[in-house]
C-alpha cells in the first residue's frame, strides 16, 4: 500500500510521462511541454502556484474568443516559474485580459 508521499510521486511520474509522450508524438510543442511540466511540479512537489491555478480555472470558465485565448496561452508559455515577480505579473496580465 502507498503512503501519501509515494502516491503523490507516482501521480507526478505518470503525469510527467504522459506529458513527455504527448511531446514525442508531436501533439504539443516544446514550450507547451515545459509549461505543463512546470505547473505539474509547482502543484504536486512545491505546492505553490495557487494564484496561477485560480487564473487557469477562471480562463477555462471564460469565453473570450480565439484572439484573447491565444494571447493568454502565449503569456502562460513565457512564465518563468523560478521568478516570483514574473509569475505574479503574468497572472495579473491574464486576470486583466479575462476581465475585458
Amino acid at each position: 500500500m502507498f503512503n501519501n508521499d509515494q502516491y503523490k510521486y507516482k501521480i507526478y511520474d505518470e503525469t510527467a510521462s504522459l506529458i513527455a509522450d504527448l511531446y514525442f508524438k508531436e501533439q504539443i510543442n516544446e514550450p507547451e511541454m515545459h509549461f505543463l511540466l512546470n505547473i505539474l511540479e509547482s502543484v504536486i512537489i512545491k505546492k505553490d502556484s495557487t494564484g496561477l491555478i485560480n487564473v487557469l480555472k477562471e480562463w477555462i470558465n471564460a469565453d473570450k474568443g480565439m484572439e484573447i485565448n491565444q494571447i493568454i496561452k502565449e503569456t502562460l508559455l513565457t512564465i518563468d516559474f523560478n521568478d516570483t515577480d514574473s509569475l505574479t505579473s503574468k497572472e495579473e496580465l491574464i486576470k486583466e485580459l479575462l476581465q475585458n
